[in-house]
This record gives structure tokens, sequence and C-alpha cells, in this order.
């Protein structure tokens, strides 16, 4: 057996993997699979609008510590910040794969706002967990509408603070995903605008080729698992996430779908890398070769 550690992320983005681990199939594959439980008492506090440099907060992040300390192999996270992990590390570590999930980011307001368009946001603060996919999502969502400088973001600190602070009225506006988007729609939050979203896997450079394409195959059953009894699966997210907020039958799950983990092309990497180059999210010279696996 291949013994691989997982660093955590969000039970919406690691569904897949704890399905695979429940249901034998990474042991199918002869891999062995330790989850990493997440430390809740690391999280950042509220930073407000002064954003540290981007590269310095993701590499002091449990994941990162993990990987680059070898006490992980793998982790996912968006595609803005598995970009630069895999850029700024030392570890080695590289893109794997996309991960099986697509899910929305949703942008909501309260529903006394006289926010009823995405342009009606200029100069509004929008609530966001910095770094992470909603701060990469707020400009590639409104940017359609609004000038960049009148994209008011605001670091809240995680997802579950970014979420109670939006009901609290500390910010105008959030940027969250299920099932925190359904459980403020109950609340009376109204969408403003979605954007999907995917992000990818990294793996450390001791995870070889054979473990990548049985880790690969693993997560393919487990999609495969999910959608044919989703509401077998779905009461993991919540219990995880907002246990006693919200019940599977409430949430809209079509902002979440589970796919087949898919290859990171060159192309897509290209196009992401520029778009964050012009927006100064990344500082140097990055290659595809260098920051993702190709064999």
């Amino acid at each position: 057996m291949k013994k691989i550690h997982v660093a955590p992320n969000n039970a919406t983005h690691d569904l897949p993997l704890w399905v695979a681990q429940q249901e034998g199939l990474f042991a199918a594959e002869g891999i062995e699979v330790e989850f990493i439980a997440e430390d809740r008492s690391a999280s950042r506090p509220v930073q407000g609008e002064t954003l540290t440099p981007v590269a310095s907060v993701i590499m002091a992040g449990q994941k990162e510590t993990l990987i680059e300390t070898g006490q992980a192999q793998v982790f996912n996270a968006c595609e803005w910040g598995c970009i630069i992990r895999a850029h700024s590390g030392q570890s080695g570590a590289k893109i794997i794969q996309r991960r099986p999930v697509v899910y929305a980011h949703t942008l909501l307001v309260r529903g006394d706002s006289p926010v009823q368009l995405p342009e009606d946001m200029a100069g509004r603060t929008i609530g966001i967990t910095w770094p992470s996919g909603n701060y990469f999502m707020a400009f590639k969502m409104l940017e359609g509408y609004l000038p960049t400088d009148q994209i008011r973001v605001v670091d809240m600190g995680g997802r579950r603070k970014n979420f109670e602070g939006f009901l609290a009225g500390d910010v105008e506006a959030t940027i969250n995903f299920e099932p925190y988007t359904s459980t403020a729609e109950r609340m009376g939050a109204r969408a403003i605008v979605e954007g999907l979203d995917q992000g990818e896997e990294v793996g450390s450079p001791d995870m070889d080729e054979a473990t990548r394409i049985g880790w690969s195959r693993a997560l393919s059953k487990a999609v495969e698992m999910i959608n044919a009894d989703p509401f077998k699966y779905y009461p993991m997210i919540i219990d995880a996430e907002l246990p006693g907020r919200i019940t599977p039958q409430e949430v809209r799950w079509q902002r979440v779908r589970y796919v087949p983990p898919s290859p990171y092309s060159r192309e897509s990497f290209e196009a992401t890398y520029r778009w964050m180059r012009d927006h100064k999210m990344i500082e140097g010279e990055a290659r595809y070769e260098d920051l993702v696996f190709t064999g």
C-alpha cells in the first residue's frame, strides 16, 4: 500500500475524496489514505481591506505547511491559488489535475439591499476569504460590469466568518458557495451574480505517476457513486459545514456538480497565468512544465 496524507479543504470540495475513502476505492487502488484534520484554531482574524501579498499568506496556511514539510502529499484548491502554491513552494509539489467538482461562487446581498444588478455593486463592500477562490472570482464575475478599482473586497477571515459576518451586516455583500449560499437565501439573501469554478489538485513529488493514476481512477469512481445516489452523501457536507442550519433537501445542489477529474491543460494554465499577471496576483515567471505534472 502507498500511504497518502491529505491536507484538508472544505466538505463541498473534499466530498469525492471522502467517498473514495469510505467506499474502499482508494484501497482498491493500493492507496492507504489518511485525512489530516482541519485546524480551525489557525483561522486568520479579519484583515479588512489591507490584503497581505498573496504568496506570503498562502504559503503560511495549513495545507501549504503540511505539504512543504512533507506531512501531506496532496490537497485541492482554486485554480489561481494552485498556480501560486506550485510557483512559490520549495517542496517540488505540482498540479496533478483538475479536481472533481465544479461549483458556483455566488455573490449575495441581504433582502433589504438596494442592489439589484451587478453594476450596482460599485464601491460596495464584498466579503471574501483572502486568499481563496472567492477573491479571484470577485474580479472574474464583476469586471464585465464594473471597473476593477470599483470592486471592493474585504477579507472576513474564513468561509464561516464570511457567512456570519454577512448575516450580521458587517459587509454589504458576500461571495460564498453551497451550502452557505442556500442557507443565506433561506434567511432572505438574494443572488446577484454567479460564476463557475473548478480548481485543481496539487501533489508532492513522492506521489509517483502510478499513484497519481490510481488516485484519479478512485476519484472518478467516487464521482459515479455520488451522482448515482447524491442524497446518500450530501448529508456529509451539511454535517461538516452547517450542522442543524439547513437540510440537504433545502440546498440548491445544481450549483455543485461532481465530475471526473481531468487533465489541466497548457491552454487553461496560460490563460489563467496571463490574467493573474495582468492583475498583479503573481510575481516572476511561471512555466507550465515547472508547475504541472505532465507524465
